[in-house]
């Protein structure tokens, strides 16, 4: 028998083919595998979601992008789970609302961050032994520019949430930007940053 992995590869070739009845039967079949990995039930739920999507049902789809990014753990699946789940809600007419709360988190985060953050500040805003480097990364005693700007937020439960964002960091003569996919946890303290996926990179477009 196939195992999940394999199963998840076969639904996405199924329906490449052309053939999104026996593509629909595979992925399902692919995330009611015990025990699943994780890029196989993301994986397979995107594909669910595509197979609703090309039978004109995007309000069925939206659910499977969103288990889709809820279960991706690497930048290719997420990014085309983030922007299949945004076709979709425009189909569907859903509109997508921004948590303030994780808003106001990330308004907190720049400003703590622009300012010039010590180790201990940093980890009050992300949760260093999932993320080291990435801590490691915002130490710094000189101030810059941090702007985190919120494209759409999902639920996941109660206490946690994932945002779509683009960074802009660096200084004014050397600014960089970064699409990316933020899981947040909310800790005792208020949100914290578990998981950061870099979708793209670049460099802010020219003004005027």
């Amino acid at each position: 028998p196939l195992h999940d992995g394999a199963k998840a590869w076969l639904s996405r070739a199924l329906l490449g083919l052309g053939r999104p009845a026996d593509a629909e039967k595979v992925a399902m079949d692919a995330v009611g595998t015990e025990p699943a990995s994780l890029e196989a039930l993301s994986w397979s739920n995107l594909v669910l979601g595509q197979v609703a999507m090309a039978a004109n049902r995007p309000k069925d789809a939206v659910p499977y992008f969103q288990k889709a990014i809820a279960f991706g753990n690497e930048s290719s699946a997420l990014k085309a789970s983030r922007e299949a789940l945004a076709s979709a809600r425009r189909a569907s007419g859903e509109t997508a609302v921004l948590d303030e709360s994780v808003v106001k988190f990330f308004a907190e985060f720049d400003r703590t961050v622009s300012a010039g953050v010590n180790t201990q500040k940093a980890e009050q805003l992300v949760d260093s032994h999932l993320l080291p480097e990435f801590v490691r990364g915002l130490v710094t005693s000189i101030a810059r520019v941090w702007v985190t700007e919120v494209l759409a937020t999902d639920t996941l439960g109660r206490d946690e949430a994932l945002a779509d964002v683009r960074f802009t960091t660096g200084p004014a003569d050397k600014r960089l930007t970064a699409t990316a996919v933020v899981r947040l946890r909310r800790a005792a303290t208020g949100w914290k940053i578990v998981d950061v996926q870099i979708l793209e990179t670049g460099e802010p477009a020219a003004e005027g």
